[in-house]
């Protein structure tokens, strides 16, 4: 719900996002954070490691995404890997930020 009203406020656009894109990423990501969620319920007990890959998969989602958009941005828009480094780097933070939103409001609201 936080990542959906961010998107509409254009706050995705703010920090990078491409204007024809930045919605539809947030959509995506959604999905992706929600089956990364389902997948980490699994390990329940073990939420220091869950909360520690989900972190660190959010910064390597980041650090994909600004070297793609760096790569589309100088070739001037005719790199095509950074493009789609940008495009997918986007749907991964917002998985990545999904499934850690969901960790750490589970472990302050559930318990």
């Amino acid at each position: 719900m936080v990542l959906l009203v961010l998107a509409a406020t254009g706050v995705t656009k703010m920090l990078g996002a491409h204007p024809f894109w930045a919605m539809q990423v947030v959509w995506i990501g959604l999905a992706i954070g929600v089956v990364l969620r389902v997948f980490t319920w699994r390990f329940r007990n073990r939420r220091g490691a869950v909360l520690s890959v989900l972190i660190l998969g959010l910064i390597v989602s980041v650090a994909v995404t600004v070297i793609g958009k760096d790569r589309f941005v100088t070739s001037f828009a005719e790199d095509f890997v950074g493009g789609r480094m940008w495009y997918y780097g986007w749907m991964a933070i917002c998985g990545f930020g999904y499934a850690l939103i969901w960790q750490v409001s589970g472990r302050w609201f559930c318990h």
